[in-house]
């Protein structure tokens, strides 16, 4: 339903600067749970504060888009690490499994709509092959970048690249953190 309002146009991206990592850390929370219940160790070595501009509901969107595909090819046992980090001045969401892996003649098609390689078809023979076309969806919603990789787990790397902020684009998050600040008894201030 999520790509018919997009192509509709009825979905629209509010980006607005913030952290990304705020965002991802919450987003990540709900799925410990699941990873837990499979037997999956959901690691999150790595938030790195990591100013973008973004809308919050489609993080959460793509993170859960990630994660479940994550959760649904990692096997028992095995680490998924979802990471943030600034790297040249780019918020970088990585999410990685020790799953099965992307074989590389599928890697050019992963983000079309209703495309399933064959190892995803044994091992999820009831998925749609539309989640990873939405991920890719979100990514243009906010000009960034989405790559798939091999990764140092054994399994998948998506990444999802952002582009740079300008600093002065941060000043009103900054002013509101400081607004949101409780003064306590006895901190001097009244």
């Amino acid at each position: 339903m999520q790509l018919a309002h997009a192509d509709a146009g009825s979905v629209d991206a509010v980006l607005t600067p913030g952290y990304l990592h705020d965002a991802v850390s919450e987003s990540v929370a709900p799925w410990d749970v699941e990873a837990r219940r499979l037997g999956i160790v959901l690691q999150v070595p790595a938030l790195d504060e990591a100013p973008a501009r973004f809308d919050g509901r489609l993080v959460t969107r793509l993170v859960g888009v990630l994660l479940h595909n994550a959760l649904q090819y990692t096997p028992t046992g095995g680490p998924i690490e979802v990471r943030v980090q600034l790297r040249d001045g780019r918020a970088v969401l990585d999410v990685e499994d020790s799953g099965v892996g992307i074989a590389a003649d599928d890697s050019l098609q992963i983000f079309e709509r209703s495309f399933r390689g064959s190892e995803a078809r044994q091992r999820a023979p009831e998925g749609s092959g539309l989640g990873l076309a939405i991920a890719a969806w979100v990514a243009r919603q906010h000009d960034a970048t989405m790559e798939v990789n091999t990764g140092s787990l054994g399994g998948a790397l998506f990444r999802v690249i952002f582009p740079p902020l300008p600093t002065a684009s941060l000043a009103p998050v900054s002013a509101r953190l400081r607004s949101d600040t409780v003064n306590t008894p006895g901190d001097g201030q009244s």
